[in-house]
């Protein structure tokens, strides 16, 4: 259990922010986002992966890291996966899905303190060359991408990045 509150004050700053940086025409904004909780509430950003539940990249993602291990999510909205401002913690189904982002020198097979990590066996960067339809504007991770399509549309709406 995390010993940090995501209160609802809490929510409405990152929430405010995060309008403010996608007006700007940034899309889903976690770079900006997560360098402002690290100002403000000193949870360190961290960069990497978020990955389908089949181990593919979606997206380079930035996220924060709250003491006890724990991620604290401000752009989770974007993958439409059931998240928005969330703390996920260990044991969440959705944990596993951040990771770092994967070269020929930091992987599983390469690195012996990331060898328990299941991987697809190749670098993100390969695997984004050998994939080139799966674009995250398709919501391709998704059983169903009705829903992140019409997230898309709404986004679309208020955002310019998004059009």
């Amino acid at each position: 259990m995390s010993t940090f509150t995501l209160t609802k004050e809490i929510v409405d700053q990152i929430e405010k922010y995060r309008h403010e940086v996608r007006s700007l025409g940034t899309k889903g904004g976690c770079y900006q986002v997560s360098l402002f909780i690290e100002h403000h509430f000193e949870f360190p950003m961290k960069e990497g992966i978020y990955q389908s539940s089949e181990l593919e990249p979606v997206v380079s993602h930035r996220w924060n890291l709250l003491p006890n291990g724990s991620i604290l999510e401000s752009t989770a909205d974007q993958f439409c996966e059931g998240s928005d401002i969330d703390i996920i913690e260990k044991d969440h189904i959705l944990f596993n899905r951040y990771r770092p982002q994967w070269s020929n020198s930091l992987n599983p097979s390469a690195t012996p303190w990331l060898s328990e990590i299941k991987w697809l066996g190749i670098t993100d960067q390969e695997w984004i060359k050998r994939n080139p339809d799966k674009k995250i504007s398709k919501g391709w991770w998704l059983l169903d991408s009705a829903p992140f399509l019409k997230w898309r549309s709404e986004m679309s709406e208020k955002y310019q990045a998004y059009r």
